[in-house]
């Protein structure tokens, strides 16, 4: 849900803000680009292979019986891989936000 919230808030501060240059400015946009690949990658394919990872070790939890390990792990590295390069694009983000070029 805060995820949700921080750009627009962002966005909102810079639209109000009178002195600033507003949302034309490049790094806002810049910013709000990575934003939102980030999102969408961690929509896209973050939380399905968690979906995956959960559904694997609660049916095994369930039936008693060993899961499948290979898509386990795969599952799990997918999941891991991807995690990565949405905190490294939110980071970029962050940077772009803080440091305004």
């Amino acid at each position: 849900m805060v995820l949700l919230a921080v750009p627009w808030l962002g966005l909102g501060a810079l639209a109000a803000d009178p002195h600033g240059g507003g949302l034309s400015q490049a790094w806002v946009l810049a910013a709000l680009g990575v934003w939102v690949a980030a999102a969408a990658t961690a929509a896209a394919l973050v939380m399905p292979a968690l979906r995956t990872v959960r559904s694997l070790v609660l049916h095994e939890a369930a039936r008693a019986v060993p899961a499948d390990r290979p898509a386990l792990a795969r599952a799990g590295q997918r999941a891991n891989r991807w995690a990565l390069v949405c905190d490294l694009a939110f980071l970029c983000a962050l940077a772009l936000m803080v440091w305004r070029p």
